[in-house]
C-alpha cells in the first residue's frame, strides 16, 4: 500500500503541482512490479514539466503495520530545480534555410530582439513571457499560462497579445523563386494584431482539451494587395491608385474560435524514444462575424518505439493541414514548412492542404544521460546529454484549387525527401 509521496529539492514549486502529474496517488494498492513501473513514469511526467534538471524516484518498503498485511510503501522523488527568470535573445533568419540567406547576405532579412521569460511564478508552473523584434519583423507580444487555477487542479488558463510589422511581405512563389514585395523607404507592407484567450481541461495525466477564443486583425498595402489580389481575398480588389483607397475596407477583421484534444504518452518529450502523441484541432474564423470565414483542420500521430536491433529506434508518425474557405488569407495559408518535409526546406509551397508521412531510425551512440559540470552554478549544473544519428525518410503532398496561385509546380505531386543527420539533446531540453 503507497504510504506516503513527498519531494525533495522544493524551493519555489509547489508539491501540489506536481502531485497533479503523478500516476501515484497514497492509498493506492500495488504490486511491487507495479509500483516501480509507475514511479518511473511519474518522475518522467514530473521531468516533463520542464522544471526540474531531474526528477528521480527512491521506493522505500516498510514492513507492515500488522501481522500478514501488506508492505507500506514511501515513494521519494529528487528534485533540482531549474533557473526560472531567463532573458532570451532573438535571432531568426527570414529565409527558408540559412544556405538560402548566405547566397545573398542582407541584414534587411535578419529578425533581433530581446526578451524576458519567467517560468514558475507563483510556483504553479505558470510562465509569462514578453517580446519585442527588429529588423524584417518589428513585432511585440505578451503572454502568461497557468496550468491550473482550480481546487481540482484540472483548469488551466492562456491569455495572449500580439502585434507584428514588416516592411517586407512574401506573397507566392514563380518556379523556384520566392516572390517578395518590399515598398522604398521602409514603409509597412503588412501589419497583423491579435489577441486570445484559452483554457485547457486536464482529463488525465495524459489526455486533455484546449479551447480558445480571439481575434485577428490583418491590414496589407495598397500596392501588396494589387500585386496579389489573394493576399487577403476578402477585402477584395483595389482600383487604380488614383481612385483612392476602399473605405471601410482597409483591415481584414475576424474572430476565431478553437478546440483541441490532445493524447501524450511519450517517455520524455523534449526528446522521446518511447510513446506516442496524438492531436486533433479545429480552428474556426469569421464564423458571420468580421470580414473573413474559414476553418484550419490539423491532425497529427507520431508514435516512437525501440526495435529488435540493440540502441536502435524508430519514429514515425504523420500530419494533415487543410483549409476550408474561399476566403483564406495568404498568410493563414498552410504550407510544406508547418509539417515540415525535409529535404523541401527551402521551398515555399503553400496550398489548401498540406499532408506529409515522416519515418526515423535513430542510432543511441550516445545515451541521454545525467551529466553534471561542477564548474557550473548548481541551477545549471546538471543536465540530460546524449547523441543519436539518424536516417530519415520523409513523403508529403500539397494540394490546391484555390483561384489565387502563382505557382504549381511542386502542387498536386507526391514529394519526398531523404537524408541523415544527428541529434544531440543538450542543456535545458534543447535539442541540436
Amino acid at each position: 500500500v503507497l504510504d506516503t509521496v513527498l519531494f525533495r529539492g522544493l524551493r519555489v514549486t509547489r508539491a501540489r503541482s506536481i502531485l497533479r502529474e503523478l500516476t501515484l496517488v497514497p492509498g493506492d494498492t500495488l504490486t511491487v512490479a507495479e509500483a516501480r513501473r509507475q514511479a518511473r513514469r511519474s518522475a518522467e511526467l514530473a521531468y516533463n514539466t520542464g522544471l526540474f534538471n531531474f526528477a528521480r524516484a527512491v521506493l522505500r518498503f516498510a514492513p507492515p503495520q500488522a501481522p500478514g498485511g501488506p508492505l507500506r510503501l514511501h515513494v521519494a522523488f529528487d528534485v533540482q530545480e531549474r533557473w526560472y527568470i531567463t532573458p532570451e535573445g532573438v535571432f531568426r533568419v527570414e529565409e527558408q534555410t540559412m544556405a538560402e540567406w548566405l547566397k545573398n547576405p542582407t541584414l534587411a532579412r535578419l529578425t533581433y530582439g530581446l526578451g524576458l521569460s519567467w517560468r514558475n511564478i507563483t510556483g504553479r508552473n505558470d510562465r509569462a513571457r514578453i517580446f519585442f523584434t527588429l529588423g524584417y519583423t518589428r513585432s511585440l507580444s505578451l503572454s502568461y499560462g497557468l496550468p491550473f487555477f482550480d481546487t481540482r487542479r484540472g483548469l488551466g488558463l492562456g491569455l495572449g497579445l500580439g502585434l507584428s510589422e514588416n516592411n517586407e511581405a512574401i506573397y507566392g512563389t514563380q518556379g523556384d523563386s520566392i516572390l517578395r514585395l518590399r515598398l522604398p523607404g521602409g514603409q509597412a507592407v503588412a501589419r497583423r494584431y491579435g489577441a486570445s484567450i484559452g483554457l485547457s481541461k486536464r482529463i488525465t495525466q495524459n489526455r486533455g482539451a484546449d479551447f480558445s477564443v480571439g481575434f485577428t486583425a490583418l491590414w496589407a498595402a495598397d500596392s501588396l494587395r494589387r500585386l496579389a489580389p489573394g493576399f487577403l481575398p476578402a477585402l477584395g480588389s483595389v482600383e487604380p491608385a488614383s481612385a483612392g483607397a476602399i473605405a471601410g475596407q482597409r483591415y481584414l477583421r475576424y474572430p476565431t474560435l478553437g478546440a483541441a484534444l490532445w493524447w501524450d504518452t511519450r517517455d520524455v518529450r523534449a526528446f522521446p524514444l518511447r510513446g506516442t502523441r496524438a492531436e486533433a484541432s479545429l480552428l474556426l474564423a469569421g464564423a458571420g462575424l468580421g470580414n473573413a470565414s474559414f476553418a484550419i483542420v490539423d491532425a497529427r500521430w507520431f508514435h516512437f518505439a525501440p526495435t529488435p536491433l540493440r540502441r536502435v529506434y524508430i519514429a514515425y508518425g504523420g500530419r494533415a493541414i487543410a483549409a476550408l474557405g474561399g476566403q483564406l488569407p495568404f498568410q493563414a495559408k498552410p504550407q510544406l514548412g508547418f509539417v515540415p518535409l525535409r529535404g523541401f526546406e527551402a521551398r515555399f509551397i503553400e496550398g489548401q492542404v498540406v499532408a506529409a508521412a515522416k519515418t526515423e531510425l535513430r542510432l543511441e551512440l550516445l545515451r541521454r544521460r545525467l551529466v553534471s559540470w561542477r564548474w557550473l552554478p548548481k541551477v545549471f549544473r546538471q543536465f540530460a546529454f546524449g547523441a543519436y544519428p539518424y536516417l530519415f525518410f520523409d513523403a508529403g503532398t500539397v494540394l490546391d484549387s484555390s483561384p489565387f496561385q502563382t505557382e504549381r509546380r511542386y502542387k498536386d505531386r507526391l514529394l519526398t525527401g531523404w537524408g541523415i543527420g544527428i541529434d544531440i539533446p543538450h542543456f535545458y531540453d534543447n535539442v541540436f
